[in-house]
């Protein structure tokens, strides 16, 4: 809505709900580029927060009641009062993160639904992070969350896919990252039996395939340092594909673990390995 001083403290002051005052004018480019991200938002929100336009050239005395000095300028306004706010362009990204502060809304409510119910049901909570997703399109936590129910049903392509999408916004934030990881161990060793694999690893000890194949299935089932292990004796005994094969499945896992005290350990094992 296009607010003056005349309605001001009604539509802005006086509301039930949290309001942000972008505070604009035609000639200025960054506003124009600001502005429909804002309206986007604002339509996505479905009423949690509303949108107040305020062209400074026409309102030059709301502009200087609040210190606007240069443009976009926008102010987060809850229950009457200044909440926060920023001078100049931000990213849709930026302004999920700032948007927040004005409280959950019916996505947020959704994802929290699915967070609850992930570990006993993964299908219903596929659904409610689905419907997060509808009211809040390219919702990263939906997302993320709509893959790891993906792969605990075992379903890593659908996994990926859902990851892939939320890379085309932008680097994946280490969160991400690590469960991209996770996917793909899970997708490289998740069609073997490990009792099988094991079976075949030990009936041909000097086979690098057999090997990869038993580390690819060890870290598909959560043993990882298992995994580590076999992974890093098929780069100590084979030289040439199987030793960068066997580089290669550390390197998921090292990917999948993070910070786990595993990853300094057995790297500096594999530095030596190589060098």
């Amino acid at each position: 809505m296009d607010v003056t001083a005349a309605n001001f403290e009604q539509a802005v002051l006086g509301s039930c709900v949290p309001v942000v005052v972008d505070f604009w004018a035609p000639w200025c480019g960054p506003c124009r580029t600001l502005g429909p991200l804002l309206e986007g938002l604002a339509a996505e929100a479905n009423g949690a927060w509303t949108l107040a336009k305020v062209d400074i050239d026409q309102e030059q005395q709301l502009a200087a009641a609040f210190r606007v000095s240069s443009i976009p300028h926008v102010i987060a306004f809850a229950e009457g009062r200044p909440i926060d706010q920023f001078v100049g362009l931000k990213s849709e990204q930026e302004l999920r993160a700032w948007l927040q502060q004005l409280g959950p809304d019916e996505a947020d409510e959704r994802l929290a639904e699915a967070a609850a119910l992930e570990s006993q049901s993964p299908a219903a909570a596929a659904i409610r992070y689905g419907l997060a997703l509808d009211l809040r399109p390219g919702f990263p936590e939906a997302t993320m969350g709509l893959a790891r129910c993906a792969m605990r049903t075992g379903d890593y392509e659908e996994a990926a896919t859902a990851l892939a999408d939320l890379e085309k916004r932008g680097p994946l934030p280490p969160d991400a990252a690590k469960l991209k990881a996770e996917i793909a161990l899970h997708a490289s060793g998740g069609g073997v039996d490990l009792a099988e694999a094991r079976s075949a690893s030990e009936a041909a000890p000097d086979d690098p395939n057999a090997q990869i194949a038993l580390a690819d299935a060890l870290a598909a089932s959560g043993e990882y340092e298992s995994a580590l292990q076999t992974a890093l004796a098929v780069v100590e005994r084979f030289p040439g594909e199987a030793r960068e094969a066997g580089k290669a499945v550390m390197l998921r896992i090292f990917e999948a673990l993070g910070a786990d005290p595993l990853v300094g350990e057995y790297r500096r094992q594999l530095a030596s390995a190589l060098y």
